[in-house]
């Protein structure tokens, strides 16, 4: 349930956000925004779909350094 909370806030403040630099006309910082959104959206879904899981370790995996 908390994941389904997560995305509802994240939708609505972007949205919120989306919105103002649309009004200002801040496009390089509204294609940032966008990217750091979905970055911050994905690793949300990933801890809170499992929060026992460390992201340190799956990256460590990927490079070789890991166990």
């Amino acid at each position: 349930m908390k994941m389904v909370y997560f995305v509802i806030v994240i939708v609505l403040l972007s949205i919120w956000d989306i919105k103002n630099m649309k009004t200002k006309k801040q496009n390089k910082d509204l294609i940032l925004y966008v990217v750091l959104m979905l970055m911050v959206g994905f690793l949300g879904i990933y801890y809170f779909s499992d929060p026992d899981r460390s992201f340190s370790k799956v990256i460590l995996s990927w490079i070789g350094q890991g166990e």
